[in-house]
């Protein structure tokens, strides 16, 4: 096992942890320079247990599914889901910057197996075909992890004061749901809309179970 510069033992965690400090620091740009910097070790010790910066972001989206702890008993498939989901909102909000690396990398690792397997369950036992439990995982998956990737990207937030004076100068015969919205817009909740997009979505997923899918609603 190769060492750091300061002589502790260099581990690939150790690698990944330091990664994530860096990543969530917003004062410069994410590099494997400044990773090696602050382990400290040498840059081609990155390379030599990731591959690549791609491989020790994929990593690191690993470690960040790994924060994920839902419920182990969830008393419903709706509850399942839905626990699952406030997880990744609130490994989200504590990571906000490592977060979305889970938009680049499909599958990455035994966390992220798990909680697919989570999804896998409450789907077959919400009533779906099996046919469609693999499409409708991955519209699960692109759906909550979206979402809260648009909330930290500043997406879902109330307007702004030149966004509200902008909808108000609009016309009322070619805006006339913007004018009537705009107070509305004004008052969104990230909360609100995160639970009601994930309900919805939810309801969405009995619709297409029918009238007799699920076991457990």
């Amino acid at each position: 096992m190769r060492q750091s510069i300061s002589g502790e033992r260099l581990t690939r965690e150790k690698i990944v942890r330091v990664a994530i400090d860096v990543c969530e620091d917003a004062s410069a740009t994410f590099s494997l320079r400044r990773v090696a910097s602050a382990v400290p070790c040498d840059p081609m010790s990155i390379s030599h247990h990731f591959g690549s910066r791609a491989g020790l972001e994929q990593a690191m989206a690993s470690w960040i599914e790994d924060r994920v702890t839902p419920s182990a008993a969830a008393p419903t498939w709706r509850a399942a889901l839905t626990s699952l989901a406030r997880e990744y909102r609130r490994v989200a909000q504590q990571y906000p910057r490592s977060f979305l690396l889970l938009q680049n990398f499909p599958y990455t690792g035994a966390a992220d197996h798990r909680h697919s397997e989570t999804v896998h369950a409450a789907l077959i036992d919400a009533g779906l075909r099996r046919e469609d439990v693999p499409t409708m995982t991955l519209g699960w998956f692109a759906s909550v992890i979206g979402l809260i990737v648009a909330e930290l990207q500043g997406l879902v937030r109330p307007l702004t004061e030149a966004e509200a004076a902008e909808i108000e100068e609009l016309s009322d015969e070619t805006f006339p749901h913007w004018r009537s919205l705009g107070g509305e817009y004004r008052r969104i909740d990230a909360d609100r809309v995160f639970e009601f997009v994930l309900t919805t979505l939810h309801e969405g997923i009995a619709a297409a179970s029918g009238p007799d899918g699920g076991r457990s609603r």
